[in-house]
């Protein structure tokens, strides 16, 4: 069973470093054998011991009605029988807690919505054209690649992000000055700069104010998006709306958004800021970032369209890496996966074992 069971395992694991070495341990093997029969040696011994000592007559006017000794003999068994079935309840509670806790991290609230999102990064110079023209070009081909991804079947919305993604692990912080309290130094924030439509494709909730939109392309006033965390932490208030603050000049934030678990359901919410991808420094050289797009199903035809939509804007024919959000999910939790599945399977066996040893227990009282 256990040679068959680690093939099993090994077929079914999710994505976790040296699955494949995993194999079964000789002296773990070895110990385990020795301690099963220790184990019935031990508590077949002891009926056994009983039985050898006094006739059954003796035995029969000493104990009480079908039992097969006093009441010393009983209490012995009781002891046993409630040892018996603290042990099952240890493994339940043990087990019970740690399926819970994998329930609870793999349902807990991210802040936006991972499921059927598909994204994949790209990267187009603009190094060629003049100066004053790369700012303007670089949104243009922002534009261009979103109206190409909304047009594929099967998308709902699309959007850019610059930085890292949710749940990536990657991590750009900025600092910025807030009048009356100046430079704030350690006081950092998660930046990330998006299009007008990225809250609407990754599920952000808005809490106050509004989102961007063609109010704020490149040459308008500068804003932005805090969430409820820097608002706080910052403004000392829920509601920041109107708010201004220095970054690449002055900058005025136009609403607020939840907070977002960037480094999945363990890790904490940052103070985070959003700044909008058609106001980006006139001076870049490359239209670079990811491309979001929220899909019906994120199937192997809607990766290869999405594929095909996005090939033209890879430098030197670079092949065009999707990867779906759930499936970076699903890696983000698989020790947890394992463990809570382990513990499950492991308990089970236990439990059924020790209900087997509570019957025989109760039967032979």
């Amino acid at each position: 069973l256990s040679f068959w069971g680690v093939s099993v395992a090994k077929a079914t694991l999710p994505a976790l470093a040296r699955a494949s070495s995993i194999a079964v341990d000789g002296r773990v093997l070895a110990i385990s054998v020795s301690v099963s029969l220790l184990c019935g040696l031990l508590f077949a011994s002891v009926p056994a011991w009983w039985a050898s000592h006094g006739t059954i007559a003796v035995l029969t006017r000493t104990g009480t009605s079908g039992s097969i000794g006093g009441s010393g003999r009983l209490r012995a068994l009781k002891t046993l029988l409630v040892t018996e079935m603290a042990f099952v309840a240890i493994l339940l509670v043990a087990s019970a807690l740690l399926v819970t806790s994998f329930i609870r991290i793999t349902t807990a609230d991210l802040g936006f919505d991972r499921h059927n999102v598909v994204a994949t990064s790209f990267s187009k110079s603009v190094r060629d054209l003049p100066e004053a023209q790369r700012g303007a070009a670089a949104t243009a081909i922002y534009a261009d690649l979103i109206e190409r991804a909304r047009h594929v079947p099967g998308v709902r919305n699309a959007a850019i992000i610059q930085n890292p993604l949710p749940l990536s692990g990657g991590s750009v912080r900025y600092s910025v000055s807030i009048p009356g309290r100046g430079d704030t130094g350690s006081d950092m924030l998660e930046k990330r700069d998006v299009s007008a439509g990225y809250f609407d494709t990754m599920g952000l909730t808005l809490v106050a104010g509004r989102v961007f939109d063609d109010r704020d392309g490149f040459g308008a006033p500068r804003v932005a998006l805090i969430n409820e965390a820097a608002a706080l932490h910052f403004f000392g208030t829920a509601n920041a709306v109107g708010r201004t603050f220095t970054l690449r000049g002055p900058t005025t934030v136009v609403g607020v958004l939840r907070g977002v678990r960037l480094n999945g359901p363990e890790g904490d919410i940052r103070p985070e800021l959003y700044l909008p991808l058609a106001q980006l420094d006139e001076h870049a050289t490359t239209a670079y970032g990811s491309l979001v797009v929220r899909t019906d199903s994120p199937d192997a035809e809607m990766i290869g369209r999405i594929k095909d939509v996005v090939a033209p804007f890879m430098p030197d024919g670079r092949p065009v890496e999707p990867s779906v959000m759930d499936a970076t999910f699903a890696r983000l939790t698989a020790d947890r996966r394992f463990n809570a599945g382990a513990m499950a399977i492991f308990g089970a066996i236990a439990i059924f074992i020790g209900a087997i040893g509570i019957y025989g227990t109760m039967a032979f009282s």
